[in-house]
């Protein structure tokens, strides 16, 4: 008898345990995006453990079976997740923000004009992205123009010129404060650079600082003749230009610093011309931006390296948005350099 009572007295305890339960616990509550525009699909995902209830709110929806929930907010919410037991209910949070872009939508079409001739300040189209870290966040398009449209973009060529030359920098085959006069020397003086530009750097080219014509001066005229002669052969008519300040000591904006920026680039990188290097260090990396172009090389010989590029604006955004990660990367690797330094001292 004793026997069978610490037989039922020991089952007891093994089904009681210590006399307490385990409290519910939440981890990685998150949503898949923190920022959409209104309307958009977002899934909130969860691990829960140790609860018998779990409800979302807003909504009070009971998701005690789920670990993922969709949603579509039209504005901005903070949703709020409680799991619950006969011991305790706790609770995690995660925000969602909703961007309404009516007003700026508004203000964009206000700057079109069906107008022959737009009067000043209007365009006859437009097409417009905006993106952060996470992707795209808004685009719209108005008057004549989609998001298809392609234009020549002009000025805003110089970004996209500049980051495909700068990833020789980072394959380390350029150093921008090299005089580029080492360069040339080295690959058997392709075109004679005069002694008074003998201290041009590579960043002084792409700083507009190299003392070479700038708008306002008297420039070469092979900057504007795409389709005559060679990007080579432009290169020589601006080494032959004269100076108009001393390199590095004052700004001159123009064509004439990105012209030779852009044929020592495709002779460092041993590229064919300059539109196969760009595909090399941009478009293939950036799974290719059909629409961004300089010219087919076969007609454009001596493309514009500054302003000659047309692209759409969903292109365009691809490559600001790749040339702003190659940007973190590149920080960030100096901070570990730097780092690595520090602890070598």
């Amino acid at each position: 008898m004793k026997k069978l009572g610490m037989l039922v007295f020991t089952l007891l305890l093994a089904a009681c345990g210590n006399g307490t339960t385990d409290s519910p616990s939440i981890s990685g509550f998150k949503a898949s995006a923190a920022a959409v525009n209104s309307g958009a699909a977002v899934t909130l995902s969860w691990a829960v453990s140790h609860a018998t209830r779990v409800v979302l709110q807003p909504g009070n929806v009971d998701v005690t079976s789920r670990t993922t929930y969709p949603v579509t907010p039209t504005t901005s919410t903070t949703y709020t997740l409680t799991a619950s037991s006969s011991v305790a209910n706790v609770q995690a949070s995660t925000a969602v923000r909703v961007y309404d872009w009516s007003k700026v939508s508004a203000a964009l079409d206000g700057f079109v004009s069906s107008a022959d001739t737009p009067p000043s300040g209007t365009v006859g189209g437009y097409s417009f992205l905006l993106f952060d870290g996470s992707g795209t966040l808004y685009t719209r398009a108005g008057g004549d123009h989609s998001l298809a449209t392609v234009e020549m973009l002009a000025s805003a060529s110089k970004l996209p010129s500049s980051a495909a030359i700068l990833s020789l920098v980072d394959q380390g085959k350029l150093n921008l404060d090299t005089p580029i006069a080492t360069y040339l020397h080295n690959a058997g003086d392709p075109i004679t650079w005069p002694s008074d530009k003998a201290a041009i750097t590579m960043r002084m080219l792409l700083a507009h600082t190299s003392g070479l014509p700038g708008l306002g001066d008297s420039q070469p005229s092979c900057l504007n003749q795409p389709a005559a002669g060679t990007l080579q052969q432009c290169a020589q008519d601006v080494a032959n230009a004269t100076l108009v300040s001393q390199p590095g000591a004052e700004i001159n904006y123009g064509g004439a610093d990105y012209q030779v920026a852009g044929y020592l680039a495709t002779l460092i990188s041993g590229a064919a011309n300059w539109q196969s290097f760009f595909s090399t260090a941009i478009a293939t990396p950036l799974g290719g931006v059909a629409t961004y172009s300089y010219g087919d090389p076969t007609l454009v010989s001596n493309p514009r390296i500054a302003g000659g590029a047309v692209s759409n604006v969903s292109d365009y955004a691809t490559i600001l948005h790749g040339a702003g990660r190659r940007q973190v990367q590149r920080q960030a690797g100096a901070v570990g350099e730097r780092d690595r330094r520090a602890e070598n001292q």
